[in-house]
């Protein structure tokens, strides 16, 4: 797909007024001027009519205030096909040569779609170890200027690319990441329609260069059927030549929670000194995307250029921090109803998965840095005898890595506990409310058989054929029908009894009592 054509330039679309920006522009991580927030104003908002307009999605898009941008997906005006571009043809060439699973992916580039709200914040750690963020993107002409430049990044050991977007990618940002980074085709399969079309094997799976989170967020503290939203995050990590990485992060979707990053990690140790106050911040909705920016400056950033997996485990932060509201609220929410409210049953498997994951460091096809305390064991040279109190000093960083995993590996395993823990209390409560159903309905049974019980009883008394009652001789007595009904009963207990006797006599080879049958017999 080609790129289109730029729309006519208008004093509104020259230079966007800026907007109230999100938490990630309330400071930036290397303390620097703060870009303004842009829009990308090539679009028109779609109009809806009719009974689209009154549909679920359309009122959940428009008026959701955790979206700071509910468009859809858009057509761009004055769109033309002008055939495929390089990427584009590179994935076309692979079905064609043989991969199914990337039929989707070539159909859905094709496509004329971009998200109206889409931002990606670019982010860098440098040689001297420090953050430096760039001006915000809002369009793929954008992404392809700036990706023009990528290749030279002196002094750049890490280049972070965050993509926020509603929903699936736009295809002219796969375009332009796939073709510019050289990107395995299958993770943007992957971003948009899961494994379940890509069909990777668990070795496959394990050893790409890429993964996906699933995160399930609260809609107004609700569990109930619409109160949650589902979304992918996914990482693909680019190994350079000289040991520098590229990581691309997709949101997808512009949801926001009242969370501030502090909450995940330790505060500053006390002391008697006293120190100035933090800066302080207001309790307002913040996307993921602008969390995970503000977490950058708590995270040891030498430790960041050795292992991707450190770099990106504050998405794995906050994805047990939503996993452990969603449970609360669902626990609080059954308590409230006094039985279940209506969510998700999947819990445990994304848990799960997310589990597998931080087990595997991420993936097992990322680097993973050497600990200086495995290398304590081996004879130590001239050299690094003279700087062992440098690599006592480094120690500590090399190590944060495993250590991160340890701790989130316990995180998850108490999440994991929790869910199973939950579904196992709704399956208790869900047998104890069938009994209590049961019990209603034998309870409303009986009720029906003593009411009416008397008056079967008359009806059967008065409806009988006997002389006392129609005055004619030829019809029986009142005393006959009582000894008929008398005859039959001792008659049925005599053969109840006799049948148990024989049973005794065959499996135990002896001779019940008179007691023992005649007990079986009245059901004793």
């Amino acid at each position: 797909m080609a790129t289109p054509a730029p729309a006519p330039a208008s004093p509104d679309s020259a230079s966007p007024s800026p907007t109230p920006a999100d938490d990630d522009e309330a400071s930036s991580p290397n303390n620097a001027p703060v870009p303004t927030l842009g829009i990308n104003t090539r679009f028109v908002p779609p109009e809806y009519k009719g009974l689209k307009k009154l549909s679920r999605r359309h009122r959940t898009a428009t008026s959701n205030s955790h979206h700071q941008h509910p468009l859809p997906l858009q057509p761009w005006p004055g769109w033309e096909p002008r055939g495929r571009e390089p990427y584009h043809e590179y994935v076309h060439n692979l079905v064609l040569g043989g991969w199914d699973n990337l039929a989707e992916l070539d159909n859905y580039m094709g496509q004329d779609l971009e998200d109206a709200g889409l931002v990606i914040s670019v982010v860098d750690i440098t040689s001297a170890y420090a953050l430096q963020r760039h001006e915000d993107i809002h369009d793929v002409s954008a992404l392809k200027s700036f990706l023009a430049d990528a290749p030279n990044r002196d002094g750049v050991k890490v280049r972070l690319f965050l993509a926020e977007q509603q929903g699936d990618l736009a295809a002219g940002v796969m375009e332009a990441f796939g073709a510019a980074l050289e990107l395995d085709p299958r993770f943007f399969q992957w971003n948009l329609r899961g494994n379940s079309r890509l069909l990777l094997s668990p070795a496959q799976r394990h050893r790409a260069p890429f993964t996906t989170v699933t995160f399930e967020v609260l809609r107004g503290n609700r569990v109930e059927r619409g109160g949650t939203e589902r979304f992918r995050v996914s990482v693909y990590v680019k190994m350079g030549r000289k040991g520098e990485w590229t990581g691309i992060i997709l949101f997808n979707s512009h949801s926001q929670i009242s969370l501030h990053v502090e909450t995940l990690v330790a505060p500053p140790l006390y002391t008697p000194t006293p120190s100035p106050p933090p800066p302080a911040t207001t309790n307002k909705l913040h996307s993921f995307r602008a969390l995970y920016l503000t977490s950058l400056p708590h995270l040891s950033l030498r430790t960041c250029t050795l292992s991707p997996f450190y770099a990106i485990h504050p998405l794995f932060l906050l994805n047990g921090y939503c996993w452990n509201q969603l449970i609360d609220s669902t626990r609080r929410a059954d308590a409230a109803a006094n039985g279940f409210a209506t969510t998700s049953v999947s819990q445990v498997e994304d848990i799960r998965k997310t589990a597998d994951i931080i087990g595997r460091g991420g993936s097992l096809g990322w680097p993973t840095p050497v600990s200086s305390a495995t290398s304590s064991h081996r004879p130590k040279s001239q050299h690094e005898s003279e700087h062992e109190d440098e690599n006592e000093r480094e120690t500590d960083i090399d190590s944060l890595p495993e250590e991160t995993k340890a701790i989130l590996t316990e995180n998850f395993a108490h999440l994991l506990s929790q869910a199973n823990l939950l579904w196992e209390t709704r399956q208790k409560m869900s047998a104890v409310r069938q009994q209590r159903r049961d019990a209603r309905t034998t309870a409303l049974t009986n009720a029906f058989t003593f009411l009416f019980a008397p008056l079967s009883l008359i009806s059967g008394i008065y409806g009988m054929n006997i002389s006392q009652i129609s005055g004619s001789p030829s019809n029986p007595s009142a005393w006959q029908p009582v000894v008929a009904v008398a005859v039959l009963n001792v008659g049925i207990l005599v053969l109840l009894a006799l049948g148990n006797w024989l049973v005794v006599l065959r499996r135990y080879e002896r001779r019940a009592g008179w007691g023992e049958v005649l007990g079986f017999a009245v059901g004793r």
